[in-house]
């Protein structure tokens, strides 16, 4: 059995059920809530709502980091996975739902101070919003409107990758650019990254004067 937590996020139920025996986690599940209510609602509405956070043992297939099983996945990855994950099989129940997908975070990332946690847990949120009919890929974008952006997930659309890593940053407030770019000031390279991340299908609806944290 997991430990639940359920999240209040924008007024939304955001599920974390937490399968490893890892002191404070309840706590530092519920200081997640104010760094998930940065997103915009909508974004939280139609994104992360699809996704319950699982905090496992390790991925299913051993890597690095956190990563997101798309709805309709997730049975296919953790089942008979007990003993890398710490997920039974009968937990899959918890996300039944063809339609829910898992945000997973491994051990590894858990225990790390909260400081550093928002960003891997930020990182899996921008997946899932870029996953629900929302692209954080601008029309016509490219790896080079996104360079200077230092991808955390080793798997994927190299385009993709960066992208949802400058969303985390962008709404916790952090530089989108840590590596540096030929001829660009670091400021200048988060306003280009932030520039085709805002044209987005994701942000298409958002306006312009929204900044995180604000509803």
């Amino acid at each position: 059995m997991s430990l639940h937590v359920p999240l209040t996020v924008h007024g939304f139920t955001i599920d974390v059920h937490v399968f490893v025996d890892e002191p404070g986690s309840e706590e530092k599940a519920r200081d997640l809530a104010p760094f998930l209510e940065r997103m915009p609602r909508s974004h939280v509405e139609s994104g992360l709502t699809r996704f319950a956070i699982f905090v496992i043992r390790e991925q299913p297939a051993l890597g690095a980091g956190g990563a997101t099983y798309l709805p309709g996945r997730v049975d296919d990855a953790f089942r008979g996975k007990f003993g890398i994950t710490g997920v039974a099989d009968t937990d899959l129940d918890l996300v039944r739902d063809p339609e829910r997908g898992v945000l997973g975070i491994p051990l590894d990332r858990w225990q790390r101070p909260l400081s550093s946690l928002k960003f891997t847990v930020l990182h899996e949120a921008g997946h899932a919003v870029h996953s629900s009919r929302m692209s954080l890929i601008s029309t016509g974008a490219s790896l080079d409107d996104f360079l200077g952006v230092r991808p955390t997930c080793g798997h994927g659309n190299a385009v993709v990758r960066r992208a949802t890593e400058a969303y985390a940053r962008y709404i916790l407030g952090a530089s989108l650019c840590r590596d540096a770019v030929v001829g660009q000031t670091t400021e200048e390279c988060n306003a280009r990254v932030l520039r085709h991340l805002r044209a987005s299908p994701a942000f298409r609806s958002i306006p312009s004067g929204w900044r995180p944290g604000r509803r």
